[in-house]
């Protein structure tokens, strides 16, 4: 009886925790330096109409550019707010794993962005930005 309870605890209580999503931002392998990700959100949230230019730190260590446009979780009848398209709807929510859903203006296409590894992000006419932050020849 003492396995079978034993059992019971390992199924239903800790595998689901295993499963649970990751609170806060995960270490960089990469050793590069972020912006805050309560200062990026909240400049996603101030700004959601806004086209911005972005450069974050992919899971697997490589750095990614991309100009876009914040995706309004809302249903709409314009396409000012880009609503993602019917069938579309995610099976979870993005935030739990500190990413932001966008319109990648560039590729045409609905991507994330991983709010707590962006180097560089410039929105509202602002440009916000890390040492680790790596620029191209057109933007020094």
């Amino acid at each position: 009886m003492k396995r079978y309870a034993l059992l019971i605890l390992i199924i239903f209580v800790l595998a689901p925790l295993s499963r649970r999503p990751p609170h806060g931002p995960q270490a960089s392998t990469s050793g590069r330096e972020f912006l805050p990700e309560t200062r990026v959100t909240a400049l996603l949230g101030e700004h959601p109409n806004d086209v911005l230019n972005v450069q974050f730190e992919k899971r697997d260590g490589t750095l990614r550019n991309m100009t876009a446009r914040m995706v309004i979780p809302s249903e709409s009848d314009g396409e000012e707010n880009l609503p993602m398209p019917a069938g579309a709807r995610m099976h979870y929510n993005p935030a739990d794993y500190n990413l932001a859903t966008v319109y990648d203006t560039q590729k045409e296409e609905y991507r994330h962005v991983a709010t707590d590894r962006v180097t560089k992000i410039a929105i509202g006419g602002r440009m916000y930005a890390t040492v680790s932050a790596q620029w191209n020849a057109s933007e020094e």
